[in-house]
């Protein structure tokens, strides 16, 4: 067993003389990623632990799951704080996923003019009108709910003797 942990580690040591000596500092790709794709790509992906979460039926477990699940991500997606070296291609991609403003957010950077028009039009209207819709729609169902099917049935207490 330890032969093959050994062989393993030779095999990517290898792997990555091979591909650092190949590929030099130069670009080895150009990817772009538009928003409408990741945002597809991410429904796809969060999905699955959705689903999961739906189904889950252990509190501890799923909070214990939670949090590795956190940590995993946080190492992850933030390769500056991992160590991980990043393509320069893919450090601007992964910077839109992180819950922080990079330099583009910043005010400055825009110049477009601002757009005429009034703050409350009629779409601001419409969508206050769907927004409560929505909100009354949810209420209702709320209300309507069966407590009995959300509930685990109680147990019974055996007689004592």
């Amino acid at each position: 067993p330890q032969g093959a942990l050994f062989a393993t580690l030779a095999a990517m040591l290898l792997a990555i003389a091979v591909v650092v000596n190949v590929a030099g500092s130069s670009t080895a790709f150009q990817l772009t990623v538009h928003p409408e794709e990741l945002a597809i790509f991410g429904l796809a992906v969060l999905s699955i632990p959705a689903w999961l979460v739906l189904g889950a039926r252990d509190s501890q477990r799923l909070t214990l799951g939670v949090l590795v699940a956190v940590v995993m991500w946080f190492v992850a997606w933030y390769p500056n704080l991992s160590g991980l070296p990043m393509p320069n291609s893919i450090a601007n991609i992964y910077q839109g996923l992180l819950p922080a403003w990079n330099y583009d957010f910043q005010f400055a950077v825009n110049l477009d003019p601002p757009v005429p028009g009034s703050f409350i039009d009629t779409s601001t209207l419409v969508i206050l009108g769907a927004t409560a819709l929505v909100v009354i729609a949810a209420m209702v169902v709320a209300r309507a709910w069966v407590p009995s099917r959300s509930r685990r049935p109680e147990a019974t207490l055996p007689e004592t003797l």
